[in-house]
């Protein structure tokens, strides 16, 4: 998709995920490679405002997943 779009990689900023469940599975997929060439879907996602207590202003955003489901080879 992004090469369609003609997107480099280097362009995009990270926003963090955070999984609140099935963390076992997610984890045992990462570390054999599960989730290289495959399009992850998120499970109930929410974008969620990122609060930094020490600066008392908001850091940047987070998604937020309770699963994840896969497809592709």
């Amino acid at each position: 998709m992004l090469k369609e779009m003609n997107i480099a990689i280097e362009e995009l900023k990270a926003i963090t995920l955070e999984i609140h469940d099935n963390l076992e599975k997610i984890t045992k997929l990462a570390e054999n490679d599960g989730l290289l060439d495959k399009t992850v879907e998120l499970v109930n996602p929410q974008v969620r405002l990122m609060w930094n207590m020490t600066r008392n202003n908001w850091s940047g955003v987070k998604l937020v997943a309770n699963d994840l489901k896969l497809t592709g080879d």
